[in-house]
This record gives C-alpha cells, sequence and structure tokens, in this order.
C-alpha cells in the first residue's frame, strides 16, 4: 500500500513561482495516480500550507476533479460550476489544466476539453514552491500518489485551443 504521507517524491523549488491577486495565470500537469492510491487529496501543486493549493480530488473507481484552494478571505476550495468529475484516472496518464483571467475566473481542463463551467475567485493570488506534494500541518500531509510527467506554468491564461493543442502535442509521450 502507498503512504499518502510520505513526502518523499516532492519536488521542491528553489524559486517560488507567483502570481500576484488578478494576474492572468495558468498551470498544466501531467500525471498519473498510481493504482490503490488513497481516496480524497492528491496534490498537483502548493506551498506547504492550505492555501493557494492545486488539487486533483480522487474518488473511488478512478474517478476525480481538478480543485483550487484559493488564498484570502474563506480560502474557499474551488471547481468547475456544474461539479463535473472524470474517470479512468486508475494507473493512467492525464492532462489536467488550471486557467485565471485577470478578472479572477477559473477554468478546469482535463485532457484537452473544459470541465463544466468556470468558478469564480475571490482572490487568484498563487504562490508555489513544490510539486507533488503542496499541503503539510504536522502529521497531515497530502503528497501525489503517483507520478507526474511535467508541470508548466504561465503567466498568461492559456485559451482552449492552447490547452488542447498541447494536449495533442505531448500525447503521444504517454500513449494516449
Amino acid at each position: 500500500a502507498t503512504d499518502p504521507t510520505n513526502y518523499n517524491n516532492r519536488l521542491g523549488l528553489d524559486e517560488e513561482i507567483l502570481f500576484a491577486d488578478e494576474d492572468a495565470w495558468s498551470w498544466e500537469f501531467w500525471f498519473k495516480v498510481r493504482d490503490g492510491a488513497t481516496e480524497g487529496f492528491q496534490t498537483l501543486a502548493g506551498r506547504g500550507a492550505t492555501n493557494n493549493w492545486i488539487i486533483w480530488r480522487f474518488g473511488g473507481s478512478g474517478t476525480g476533479y481538478p480543485q483550487y484552494r484559493e488564498s484570502g478571505s474563506g480560502s474557499a476550495y474551488r471547481r468547475s460550476a456544474g461539479n463535473e468529475t472524470r474517470a479512468g484516472f486508475d494507473d493512467t496518464w492525464h492532462q489536467v489544466v488550471f486557467t485565471v483571467t485577470t478578472g479572477r475566473v477559473m477554468n478546469f481542463y482535463c485532457d484537452g476539453t473544459v470541465m463544466g463551467s468556470p468558478a469564480t475567485l475571490t482572490s487568484s493570488y498563487s504562490k508555489v514552491n513544490r510539486l507533488m506534494a503542496g499541503y503539510s500541518s504536522s502529521t497531515t500531509k497530502y503528497g501525489l500518489e503517483g507520478n507526474m510527467l511535467c508541470a508548466r506554468a504561465y503567466a498568461k491564461t492559456l485559451s482552449a485551443a492552447e490547452v488542447l493543442q498541447n494536449f495533442n502535442a505531448t500525447r503521444g509521450r504517454v500513449g494516449i
């Protein structure tokens, strides 16, 4: 069995990647959750605190959805307004993208397509200094129980066409 509190597979960044509130930004991840992973939070990126935190919320039977824990007042968890989930996340590679506009509108993409309706954030501030293990507090830790092929940060809001282009450009590397 895997241990979700094991942080040995995380990547610590020498420099933080920081986007101010109301900056446009996008994060793209290629990852797979290993068979037998713990249901719940699978961290893609974060800073060691509860917010901000970029997550794949892994459900039973290989389902899940992207989720973002924003900074600021309330530190709300955000996901697509339609609460859409995706299946097929048992030891299979996938692309997940989070995009934010200067108006704090966040879209979520999976494998080149948008998931549901956008969510509006109260703060789009984003600071990342860890990949594959973004939250830890005392003995509570959430790492990524799986593998990550790549993580890409963009200082702009990727368009739907750009997200799809990135998906098509990378998918062959992982046999999709």
